[in-house]
């Protein structure tokens, strides 16, 4: 599986800011601001070159993935800060932040229960639901890899996961400002086209399972999703799809047949083979490839299958 390019960029720095709020000073006259819902409102603030923020609108130009914002556009959040104790287990303060306008960059708008030195998790797309496990271990939330379609529409809204850590620097009475630096994409976005060994054809895919080729009893099978596991403490360089549910391959169903299929898969700190399998109105294709995948990558691929039998 040759990888084509290392995309770094895929994710923006975004900033968390309301100009018109100052940080509480605190002094001995003044209460400590309480826990509680405020507005959010997240400006991003890009320095330097422009940098993409990986949202639901992607465009693949070949070898590299464009990203922008929609209007509407959803992130989920937790803080990582604290918990409502009142009941057990804990209710975790999570919600939704909003993107306001389509484009590369787009402020960032929600409710947010919180006060001064909170650090949220921030994850797109807003599809994970938080659970927290203790004061050590801290907070989890699953990422699904099973239910693509080969579309690159539906991996950008569904799969394309990123992960970001804000931190609340200062509150009012009904608003916060924090700061959050580039958001992390968890998994490799792999474009795949295959091709008749023998004839060199392009093979149409209806269906594409993919699979681990091992001596062991994850041969045949691929994690159906991920876990992710963060604390306050934990930045976006500690943040990482930890393999889960390790149970059969992963099929991707296409709406029609197609010669590029989209699949959103879970990085590997070393090369592994892989199994696949093609499935089309012809016939059933089979082949291995080997290749190491890692965080944030775009990697575009060509593999040569044989041909198992005709329909």
């Amino acid at each position: 599986m040759n990888k084509i390019l290392h995309l770094s960029v895929i994710c923006g720095v975004v900033v968390m800011t309301i100009p018109s709020c100052k940080k509480q000073s605190n002094t001995p006259d003044e209460p400590i601001p309480a826990v509680k819902l405020r507005h959010l409102t997240v400006t991003p603030q890009v320095a330097g070159s422009p940098r993409r923020i990986a949202a639901a609108t992607i465009t693949d130009e070949g070898s590299t993935l464009s990203a922008s914002w929609t209007a509407g556009d959803w992130l989920s959040f937790c803080n990582l800060s604290r918990q409502d104790h009142s009941s057990e287990p804990p209710v975790l303060y999570t919600g939704r932040l909003e993107a306001t306008t389509t484009a590369e960059v787009s402020s960032l708008v929600g409710g947010v229960t919180c006060t001064a030195e909170d650090y949220l998790a921030v994850v797109y797309p807003q599809n994970s639901t938080f659970e927290y496990i203790d004061a050590s271990t801290g907070y989890r939330y699953i990422i699904p890899l099973s239910g693509q379609d080969g579309t690159l529409g539906t991996l950008a809204t569904s799969y394309h996961h990123q992960y970001g850590r804000a931190h609340v620097t200062a509150v009012s009475e009904t608003d916060a400002t924090a700061t959050m630096g580039q958001m992390k994409s968890l998994l490799t976005v792999c474009k795949f086209r295959f091709k008749n060994k023998d004839t060199d054809a392009d093979i149409p895919v209806g269906t594409l399972t993919i699979s681990y080729s091992t001596d062991d009893s994850s041969n045949g099978k691929y994690p159906q999703s991920a876990s992710v596991t963060v604390t306050a403490l934990t930045d976006n360089s500690g943040a990482h799809a930890v393999a889960n549910n390790v149970s059969a391959a992963l099929t991707i169903t296409c709406p029609s047949e197609q010669n590029e299929v989209y699949a959103a898969m879970l990085p590997t700190p070393l090369s592994r083979t892989y199994n696949f399998t093609v499935t089309n109105s012809v016939g059933t294709y089979t082949g291995t490839a080997s290749a190491q995948l890692n965080e944030g990558e775009f990697v575009v691929a060509t593999l040569k299958l044989q041909i198992k039998s005709n329909i």
